[in-house]
């Protein structure tokens, strides 16, 4: 009798360390699941600021498809003066000269679009390393690719000017306040500000508004320095001359009003053929794996 109280004892004390054991193991793949929501959760807000990777790097790694595009040598660009001829002279682009620009490179059916991530003709932006995707309340961020192919036109050109001109131990990027609208984007926006345009080049996700007010710091400061602003302008004063947009200063709303024109120098003066990534092949990749974010 005694032999097997013994006995009995001993099988509830290993039964109690197997509950144990069970429950270690059941608090650890806790931890561990909570642990990667968390590090999921702090990627998440860390993508809006840098989660792509380098596009150069991404490019040379050949991960991604290219398209060649003829470039203008930026030698073969005047200097601008902006003491002779301000901003608001400069980029005067007027309204019905970008929307027949918009409505010959855009979408062909604006209304037709119900969704936009299925949309085989639209492609998200994103924040990146050259330029930051705001908050948008009165327009999508969506574009039309050869859009998108401008939008990485002006990121890499304005950083150029900042690497020529301005020696800052600081990096800055340029906000994107607006893009794609749709027909309720355009009616609300015309309740706030009575001159939006009813047929808005940004229907037609070929158009988006860069801020020259604010700029936004390496340190996630925004910053609203002059100089900053000229960086841009200058950048879109060789874009424009270039051919790739037309482009309006807009003073009531502080933006510059960028609509694409073209994705190539086709002018007669001297070029060189480079490659980019071919955003329509990473819109259809994108339907397939999800996350993969190389361009804008």
């Amino acid at each position: 009798m005694k032999y097997s109280s013994s006995t009995a004892l001993i099988k509830q004390r290993r039964a109690q360390r197997l509950r144990l054991i069970l429950v270690l193991v059941g608090l650890f793949v806790v931890l561990a699941l909570v642990g990667l929501l968390i590090y999921g959760g702090l990627n998440l807000l860390k993508g809006s600021g840098d989660e792509l990777k380098e596009l150069e790097g991404e490019v040379i790694a050949g991960e991604v498809q290219t398209v060649e595009r003829m470039r203008l040598l930026r030698e073969e660009i005047p200097a601008p003066d902006f003491a002779e001829t301000p901003c608001v002279r400069m980029f005067c682009d007027s309204n019905d000269v970008q929307l027949e620009s918009a409505m010959a490179l855009g979408l062909k059916d604006p209304d037709a679009v119900m969704d936009l991530d299925k949309s085989k003709d639209l492609v998200r932006i994103y924040t990146n390393n050259l330029y930051f995707v705001d908050t948008m309340t009165h327009s999508k961020p969506y574009l039309v690719p050869d859009a998108v192919l401008m939008l990485w036109y002006i990121g890499q050109r304005f950083q150029e000017v900042l690497a020529e001109k301005h020696h800052d131990d600081e990096s800055y990027r340029f906000i994107v306040t607006s893009a794609l609208r749709s027909n309720q984007d355009v009616s609300r926006l015309r309740r706030r500000n009575g001159n939006a345009s009813e047929n808005s080049c940004h229907r037609y996700g070929t158009t988006i508004d860069i801020t020259y007010a604010n700029f936004l710091r390496s340190d996630g400061e925004l910053v609203g320095e002059e100089w900053l602003k000229m960086a841009l302008a200058e950048a879109l004063y060789e874009l424009r001359f270039e051919g790739i947009c037309y482009v309006k200063y807009e003073y009531r709303q502080p933006c510059f009003h960028i609509t694409l024109r073209n994705t190539q120098y086709e002018g007669p003066l001297k070029s060189t053929k480079q490659r980019f990534p071919d955003v329509k092949y990473q819109l259809l990749q994108s339907k397939v794996r999800k996350g993969l974010k190389i361009f804008s």
